[in-house]
């Protein structure tokens, strides 16, 4: 009887709709999230949010950032299902370059002159440091992010210990990301996506193996992503964190698993509140004492239960409550927005994660001299983010006439 009854469970396949869903609303509440979590360290150098509370284990910011490459592994594989190569490279390149490179070129030429004035730096000193904007928009073109800082500015900050500050540091992800995109346009090629599906789940199981191995291994995992050394320099893509590598690619590999499987993996409340437990123990159950008994050492995963939890059972039950939320919101989010609004609110996701991060440097500038302090800065970054929200819906194309307006899919 139990087994007839999980039988008749929703299925994430039977509930996902390409039309109808909340993957927007997420990528914007993930967006604000990572926005919010950059306050506290950047603005006033204070502990980012969350970090105390689930006992430097992690916070606000890295949790959202894992969120978007669990989404990401998710959309991306079924793009490279249902596209040709040619068509899902080219996607790939609309969806991060043109956004990408406009956010380079509007903060060296028009965050960064605001912040030389700020500091009382005149701009023909600005634009002509040998790591002036120039050079900044030169050397990170590709999405390497060699160059964060520009013209030796932003010293002050709270965030940068006297040397030059990072302009849009957030932008360092989007290699790893065109990375990511790069795998899943190889498997495509190969049809590996489409016959051996296996093969995908058995790189995320080495991956996830690989994140158990290092806590296991080395006993703590506080913040950082593992220290294993870096790939490159390569020209024009830069280095590569080994570290982060292993993280992002876990979680991709994860979200695409759920897409190859998806008529597989149940759907059901209980596994949400699952999840949401899971994940509130590890964040705030923190590390268990170091324990030694008659020589006997406890392994790392058991002395540190909630640290280990980051690497293990507490991702995963991020990426099941992520999965769950935007399944059981698809409904009010696609009555809310999917019809009149989607093409617009579309186009915005796919520029967010590079303009935020602009509009946040320049809010963590100008807010300096007011001491507003970090829930100040933090209103006030969400406003200059909710403008850029509104943007998309008063712009977007009236619906036709069977209601359902533009008839083009997201995009993945």
């Amino acid at each position: 009887m139990a087994g007839a009854g999980l039988r008749t469970w929703t299925t994430l396949e039977d509930r996902f709709s390409s039309r109808a869903n909340s993957i927007g609303f997420l990528r914007h509440a993930l967006a604000v999230f990572v926005l919010v979590g950059h306050t506290w360290p950047l603005g006033f150098g204070l502990p980012s949010l969350g970090s105390p509370a689930w006992h430097k284990q992690t916070d606000l910011g890295t949790m959202s950032v894992y969120g978007f490459f669990v989404l990401s592994g998710f959309l991306i594989t079924a793009s490279g299902l249902k596209f040709g190569i040619g068509r899902f490279g080219w996607h790939r390149f609309l969806r991060i370059f043109p956004g990408f490179w406009v956010c380079l070129v509007v903060t060296a030429i028009a965050i960064g002159p605001i912040a030389a004035l700020l500091e009382g730096r005149s701009l023909h000193d600005y634009f002509t440091h040998p790591w002036g904007p120039l050079r900044y928009v030169a050397v990170n073109w590709s999405t390497s992010m060699d160059q964060f800082p520009i013209s030796g500015l932003l010293t002050t900050t709270p965030s940068a210990g006297g040397k030059p500050g990072a302009f849009d540091g957030s932008l360092w992800s989007l290699k790893y990301e065109l990375l990511c995109y790069l795998l899943i346009g190889i498997l495509a090629v190969t049809a590996i996506i489409k016959r051996v599906r296996v093969a995908v789940v058995g790189l995320a199981l080495a991956a996830h193996a690989g994140l158990v191995w290092y806590v296991v291994a080395h006993g703590e995992w506080l913040m950082q992503t593992p220290h294993l050394g870096a790939y490159g320099p390569y020209p024009v893509i830069g280095t590569f964190s080994r570290g982060r590598l292993l993280v992002l690619g876990t979680l991709f590999l994860i979200g695409a698993t759920a897409k190859l499987y998806g008529h597989r993996l149940p759907l059901h409340p209980l596994l949400g509140a699952v999840a949401t437990a899971a994940l509130a123990w590890g964040a705030l159950a923190g590390r268990i004492p170091r324990r030694r008994a008659a020589g006997l050492r406890l392994p790392p995963a058991v002395r540190h239960g909630g640290t280990a939890s980051i690497a293990a059972p507490d991702r995963t039950a991020t990426r099941l409550l992520i999965r769950h939320l935007h399944l059981r919101l698809s409904r009010p989010a696609a009555h809310r927005a999917g019809r009149r609004g989607a093409p617009g609110h579309r186009r915005f996701h796919r520029r967010l994660g590079a303009r935020h991060a602009g509009s946040r440097r320049a809010v963590v500038a100008s807010d300096r001299a007011s001491g507003y302090g970090p829930e100040g800065l933090g209103v006030g970054g969400l406003g200059v983010e909710g403008l850029f929200a509104v943007a998309p819906f008063l712009s977007s194309p009236a619906p036709s006439r069977n209601g359902r307006g533009s008839r083009r899919r997201a995009d993945p």
